[in-house]
């Protein structure tokens, strides 16, 4: 396959991210190739479980804080982890730690600084990237609370909305999330298209089938 130890699957909520990751983790294995799947949780790599304010973490960190907890929690993964082991994670690149620091409405500059020093603590794993891109971010977000229901909606407004960059924009409910989500996404293809690792971007607008077979030859499997 192709030389990689670390395949990053990337995209707004309700993208496919963790189907894929299964997926790819589970082909993978039936080829002979030790693989593992990494939750969008770990809470190794997820910094904001590790502290007192798990869902408001810029209350507790500063932005620069937050971003050298980010590198070297992934220092400490490289360090620790088996080297003929090729892993499959579910976002932690974008969603989860760049998520937080976008909500505590760090700059593209710090964003990027974000993303050097992970990219910098995990080169050794020689990265790469698929991107599961949403044509119409709105769109995708109003099915996902449609199958998610009430209680989902509520409970990422309820946190996210509360957070500085929808609170000096005052963003509220549903609708603000998606304007949450839509800042987001463009800076995530921003930082897609600077190629800064070996990366797929898979588009909505290919059946799943097409876009899986497609994800197989990029990673070179045989």
């Amino acid at each position: 396959m192709r030389r990689t130890r670390l395949v990053f699957v990337e995209g707004v909520i309700g993208a496919g991210k963790t189907a894929t990751v299964q997926r790819l983790a589970a082909e993978l294995g039936e080829r002979r190739i030790a693989a593992s799947a990494i939750a969008e949780g770990d809470p190794k790599l997820r910094v904001a479980r590790s502290l007192t304010e798990p869902f408001a973490p810029w209350s507790t960190t500063t932005i620069d804080q937050y971003i050298e907890l980010c590198r070297l929690a992934w220092a400490r993964f490289t360090a620790e982890s088996t080297s003929h082991v090729v892993f499959v994670s579910d976002g932690l690149l974008f969603h989860g730690n760049m998520t937080d620091l976008f909500l505590a409405d760090a700059s593209y500059d710090e964003l990027s600084r974000y993303l050097d020093g992970v990219l910098s603590a995990i080169a050794v794993m020689e990265p790469s990237l698929i991107y599961l891109d949403q044509t119409d971010i709105a769109a995708s977000l109003r099915a996902t609370a449609n199958v998610r229901g009430q209680r989902w909606i509520d409970y990422q407004v309820g946190w996210k909305l509360k957070a500085p960059y929808a609170q000096t924009r005052a963003l509220s409910g549903l609708d603000g999330l998606i304007a949450v989500y839509e800042g987001f996404t463009a800076t995530c293809r921003a930082f897609v298209g600077e190629q800064r690792l070996p990366t797929l971007v898979s588009y909505d607008t290919e059946a799943w089938p097409r876009r899986v077979d497609a994800m197989r030859t990029w990673l070179e499997l045989r």
